[in-house]
């Protein structure tokens, strides 16, 4: 199979547009022009493969980014399952520090840190609000005519849709 170059296909279709200008008015006339004269929808075939393909990638790598979330989430359990332990046997033994050719383990205090008993009752100087615009309220203020300074309706670009079933 010959190699497909996108840009020398694109440099035949535009000949093609120049040397026939009615292929822009019939599409079934413009159509039939480009399959026989050009590679194009040898190269579509191509890139739909390709876009499949990369599907497929993406579809297996995500299982196996969940099976790999899975495994971690177990090993992390594990890990502090074994320091637990680990910590309970020290303090039954009343050791603060174990050392050993591997490791040196040695019990800490913890680190103070707050914990809110009731919110309800938390002085307002200690409360942040977080202040974004809210999208989908300017977006129906749009769409129903209002005008919101500093936002505009826009379209999105265009998008390719690829159906294979």
């Amino acid at each position: 199979m010959q190699k497909i170059e996108p840009f020398l296909l694109k440099l035949r279709m535009d000949a093609l547009f120049q040397e026939y200008p009615e292929l822009k008015e019939d599409e079934d006339l413009r159509l039939l022009a480009i399959e026989t004269e050009t590679d194009c929808f040898e190269l579509l075939k191509i890139l739909v493969d390709d876009i499949n393909s990369a599907k497929m990638m993406q579809h297996a790598i995500k299982a196996r980014i969940t099976d790999m979330e899975g495994r971690l989430g177990r090993y992390e359990k594990r890990e502090e399952a074994w320091c637990k332990l680990a910590q309970q046997l020290m303090e039954a033994a009343s050791l603060r520090k174990a050392e050993l050719p591997e490791a040196t383990l040695s019990i800490r205090s913890g680190v103070q840190g707050v914990r809110i008993v009731d919110s309800s009752f938390i002085p307002e100087a200690y409360w942040r609000v977080k202040r974004e615009p809210n999208i989908s309220l300017i977006n129906d203020a749009l769409k129903n005519g209002s005008e919101v300074p500093g936002a505009a309706l826009s379209n999105a670009p265009e998008t390719l849709s690829i159906r294979t079933r």
